[in-house]
C-alpha cells in the first residue's frame, strides 16, 4: 500500500513538470506567386529558424507535421486556425538558401476554403470568390503551425501578406 501511494505520488508529480518555454518563430515574406492552377498561390518565406525540424532541435522531440495557414477573415490576426471560416492553407518545402540573408527558404502551395454548415464543412473557394474577399482586405496575416505530441500545436508569429500581391499573383495566373 505504501508503495502504491508513493507510486501515484510520483506520477502526480510528474504530471506538473513544467515543458520548456518554446523559442517565438519569425517568418519573412519573399514573394507571391501564382500556383500550378488558377486556384493555388505559391508563398516564398524565410526563416532563421528550421521549421521542418523545430521540435526536434528544441526538445529532441518527433515533429508531426507543418503547414502554413493564412487568414481571411475580418479579423487579421488568429490564434487557432479551427477557428478561421475562410482560410488559406497549404504544407510547405525547403528550398535551396544560398545566398539569402534568412537562413532558411521556404515555398508554400496554398489553396482557399471557407468553412459552411456551421463550420462542419470545408469548402473549396474558387478564385473569382477569393478575389472577392481579397479586395475587401489590405493584408492578411499567415502563421506557420506544427505540433509534437507533448506540445500540441505551435504557431509562428504572424507573417503579413499584402492583399493586393495575392491579387496581382491570381490576376497574372489568369491572364
Amino acid at each position: 500500500m505504501k508503495s502504491l501511494f508513493v507510486f501515484l505520488t510520483l506520477l502526480l508529480c510528474s504530471s506538473c513538470t513544467k515543458q520548456p518555454v518554446l523559442p517565438v518563430i519569425d517568418i519573412d515574406l519573399i514573394s507571391v506567386s501564382g500556383g500550378d492552377d488558377h486556384s493555388s498561390l505559391g508563398i516564398k518565406f524565410g526563416s532563421k529558424t528550421d521549421l521542418l525540424n523545430f521540435f526536434q532541435d528544441v526538445t529532441e522531440e518527433s515533429q508531426l507535421g507543418e503547414s502554413l495557414f493564412c487568414s481571411l477573415d475580418k479579423d487579421v490576426e488568429f490564434k487557432d486556425f479551427d477557428k478561421l471560416t475562410q482560410y488559406l492553407v497549404g504544407d510547405f518545402v525547403e528550398l535551396d538558401s544560398s545566398g539569402s540573408k534568412a537562413e532558411h527558404i521556404y515555398m508554400a502551395k496554398l489553396s482557399s476554403f471557407k468553412k459552411e454548415d456551421e463550420g462542419v464543412s470545408n469548402i473549396f473557394m474558387p478564385a473569382s470568390e477569393l478575389l472577392q474577399v481579397l479586395g475587401q482586405r489590405n493584408v492578411i496575416s499567415c502563421k506557420v503551425f506544427t505540433s509534437a505530441y507533448s506540445f500540441g500545436g505551435y504557431y509562428s508569429k504572424s507573417m503579413l501578406i499584402p492583399a493586393t500581391d495575392i491579387v496581382r499573383a491570381i490576376q497574372e495566373k489568369r491572364d
